[in-house]
């Protein structure tokens, strides 16, 4: 559960053209965040150790790399949790046990709590701004003329709101005005490899 929106933006137009056809962005702010709270005592009296604790949660809710092996000519990982299904809500954790002392599978329900709480704050700063990101598809158009009516967009809104590319959409708007040059360089290209087999 991120605190986070989710925006449909059907048939949104931008002049004349369709924009986007979704848009999503996250609030910076407050994150939920799962807590698991382990009773040191209860656990210690049941024969079951902090690493061992530690070890079956890290296995069970996220993953473990087990070894490799060799399936025809490639070398793959064997990486061990539970399925899907298994880990999907808090009160999974009722169902994962852990092997005390004495070999007996004790649950975690036994000794462990869990609840939602409010995590800290991710705060991130792009060029000294607080930002808001959000990734959009385009549709029907290509990607080069929806980034240009965002930008239209953009700067129809009031001062102190900015836009910056990031990832491939930045790499896309550094390359797009080398496209002539690198155009004309591959066909030159082409001629004087058309000449020479000729």
């Amino acid at each position: 559960m991120q605190d986070c929106w989710l925006r449909e933006i059907n048939c949104w137009k931008c002049g004349e053209k369709i924009l986007w056809s979704w848009a999503f962005g996250a609030r910076p702010g407050r994150r939920r965040a799962l807590k698991i709270d382990v009773d040191e005592g209860k656990a210690s009296a049941l024969g079951v150790a902090l690493a061992d604790i530690n070890s079956t949660l890290q296995t069970s809710l996220g993953s473990s790399y087990v070894n490799n092996f060799i399936n025809g000519n490639r070398v793959q990982r064997v990486i061990v949790q539970l399925d899907a299904p298994f880990r999907m809500s808090p009160d999974d954790v009722k169902n994962i046990y852990v092997r005390n002392r004495t070999g007996t599978m004790v649950p975690l329900s036994a000794f462990t709590t869990v609840k939602w709480i409010y995590g800290s704050p991710q705060l991130q700063n792009y060029n000294g701004f607080r930002p808001t990101n959000s990734s959009a598809r385009p549709f029907p158009k290509s990607t080069g003329e929806a980034m240009d009516a965002m930008e239209k967009m953009v700067r129809q809104l009031p001062s102190g709101i900015g836009l910056e590319w990031t990832g491939q959409s930045y790499e896309e708007r550094l390359s797009g005005s080398q496209a002539p040059m690198l155009y004309s360089l591959s066909s030159a290209r082409r001629v004087s490899l058309s000449f020479r087999a000729v």
